[in-house]
């Protein structure tokens, strides 16, 4: 939660490290951040796959690790057995902040990803 403050801080032209909580606006500020960093990663994949992808919007979810872990595993098992996951770093003020993308392919385009790799 650290680190999305402060992220959240920036996005919104506050001092780094004075928000507090995770209200209405820093969420959308977040999920904004989250579509676009998703838009940029499946548009590569897309060009580097030569096919077209029409991405869901992402979720945001802030939780424990083992809590966003245990939901999206259950939720995916129904669907397909593979993940795929991606993580980035923003450096704000001198100070490295993660991020850690879950993508969950559909069955058919994992396939398509496999394909692809071989």
């Amino acid at each position: 939660q650290e680190d999305a403050l402060k992220l959240a801080d920036l996005l919104l032209g506050r001092e780094v490290g004075t928000g507090t909580a995770i209200g209405d606006m820093e969420r959308s500020c977040l999920e904004e951040t989250g579509n676009i960093i998703t838009s940029a990663f499946v548009n590569s994949w897309a060009t580097w796959l030569d096919v077209r992808i029409g991405p869901s919007s992402p979720s945001f979810v802030l939780d424990l690790p083992q809590a966003v872990l245990q939901s999206v595993i259950s939720e995916q098992a129904a669907l397909g057995d593979e993940i795929f996951f991606a993580r980035t770093d923003f450096l704000v003020d001198d100070q490295w902040l993660e991020w850690v993308f879950l993508l969950l392919p559909s069955p058919s385009a994992m396939r398509l990803i496999e394909t692809s790799c071989s």
